[in-house]
């Protein structure tokens, strides 16, 4: 973990600009010292700003915009931005050639139209869609959390523009109600990307307490 991280971590990111300005190296990668407490890096931490100055800052310094999301709790910058609706911070960031289907955390991450949809980002869910957000298949654990977030915080205007978006893409046949996706949704679904990242997770934090 960086000075620049923490002045991130801290929500001061004046501080962690001062420190830029000073020559700190924008590198380190995101880490995790127990469970609930992520250290993300610099980049991902200025991708969920309003003010794109920063991320650009640095990018143009060399941080990676492909850095990995830490285990538990983690983001990739990407998927900030889109949990942010920051349209600004996405742009770069896809100029530089990341995916917007990448992988977030294994425990309780979030994928960037899932991040969007649990914040009410109507507009960004809609250009997640158009862009190539992988929701297709009505099985998908993607589609079904993001119609879900979206439906626990109360944003039922994304649920309905999903279901319509994607039943004039695709067809009904690929559409699952949002009664169902609710009444069957799992909290292993929720808490991990995938079955494979369970697994991960649960041998991470095995090896976290046997240290």
């Amino acid at each position: 973990m960086s000075l620049l991280q923490v002045a991130f971590a801290w929500g001061t990111p004046d501080l962690a600009a001062y420190l830029l300005s000073l020559g700190a190296e924008p590198h380190a990668p995101a880490t995790i010292f127990v469970p609930e407490r992520p250290y993300h890096t610099a980049l991902q931490y200025s991708a969920q700003l309003p003010d794109e100055s920063l991320l650009e800052l640095l990018l143009r310094k060399g941080a990676s915009p492909f850095a990995s999301p830490v285990i538990s709790y983690g983001a990739t910058a990407t998927q900030f931005a889109a949990m942010s609706g920051n349209f600004k911070n996405l742009s770069h960031l896809l100029k530089h050639g990341v995916d917007i289907n990448e992988p977030p955390g294994d425990y309780e991450g979030r994928t960037a139209i899932e991040g969007a949809a649990e914040h009410g980002r109507l507009d960004m869910v809609r250009f997640l869609l158009e862009a190539g957000a992988n929701v297709k298949s009505k099985t998908s654990s993607n589609y079904r959390r993001t119609v879900y977030r979206a439906w626990k915080n109360g944003h039922r205007a994304i649920c309905q523009m999903i279901q319509d978006w994607k039943d004039h893409r695709y067809g009904p046949d690929e559409c699952e109600s949002v009664e169902t996706i609710v009444r069957t949704m799992t909290e292993d679904e929720l808490d991990f990307e995938s079955p494979a990242a369970k697994i991960r997770y649960l041998k991470w934090r095995y090896q976290q307490c046997g240290n």
